[in-house]
């Protein structure tokens, strides 16, 4: 392998390395269960690409493909497909081909919950089969949404989901509507992230002395929009 494509066979590597971990973090934030894949998060990029190698060839599926897998959310019967693509057309996008193999697999494991991982855009075809599946909540995220953790940039602040019932306290509490309280967008990062709902109340909760040393943590209140 000549010096160029060692280095792109890297940083591939190490991207799909990066997205891997993310990924593992954002099923434990949302209570899956991840333990059989909990080794990855003291891996290094050596030991995961052989990991991952041995993977496929277990599988019988490509590197990518590889790593997908159902997950189980702990103490319940719900669970979560991370579907990760891998061969793209002519075009260089996500064939529709990919999107069945995508939605077989959540129809035969029963799945409430799915996430997409893809390298490249999907085809038209292919967003006009994902927008036809309605029974199960489901999201696509680029590797480049996932090359890092967003809930760790030391700027964000801690974000929290209430229960419907803590949320309809709170709007009583807080003597208003759902139309009046301030927005965060669906499209969010941290939204994405949590796999929030649109109508969902979210606490934000900041500590910063450097804005105020008086009042240094701040509570306000978002509905997903």
């Amino acid at each position: 392998m000549d010096k160029e494509n060692y280095k792109e066979n890297y940083k591939e590597n190490y991207k799909l390395f990066s997205v891997k971990k993310t990924v593992l973090q954002l099923l434990k934030d949302r209570n899956y269960d991840i333990s059989d894949e909990e080794k990855i998060f003291s891996m290094d990029l050596e030991t995961f690409n052989e990991y991952r190698e041995k993977l496929s060839e277990e599988k019988a599926l490509n590197n990518r493909r590889c790593l997908s897998n159902i997950y189980s959310k702990n103490l319940s019967s719900d669970k979560i497909l991370v579907f990760f693509t891998d061969n793209v057309n002519k075009k260089k996008q996500i064939p529709l081909e990919t999107i069945k193999i995508f939605m077989k697999e959540i129809a035969e494991n029963n799945t409430q919950e799915a996430i997409l991982i893809i390298n490249t855009n999907l085809s038209s075809k292919s967003l006009e089969a994902l927008r036809e599946l309605t029974l199960v909540y489901w999201q696509f995220f680029y590797d480049s949404d996932l090359t890092y953790n967003p809930v760790l940039h030391r700027d964000v602040p801690k974000h929290e989901l209430l229960t419907e019932s803590e949320k309809n306290d709170k709007i009583k509490e807080l003597r208003t509507s759902v139309s009046k309280l301030p927005i965060i967008k669906f499209t969010d990062p941290i939204v994405r992230y949590y796999g929030w709902k649109r109508g969902d109340l979210i606490r934000i909760t900041r500590e910063d002395t450097a804005l105020s040393c008086l009042v240094p943590i701040s509570i306000n209140y978002r509905i997903v929009i």
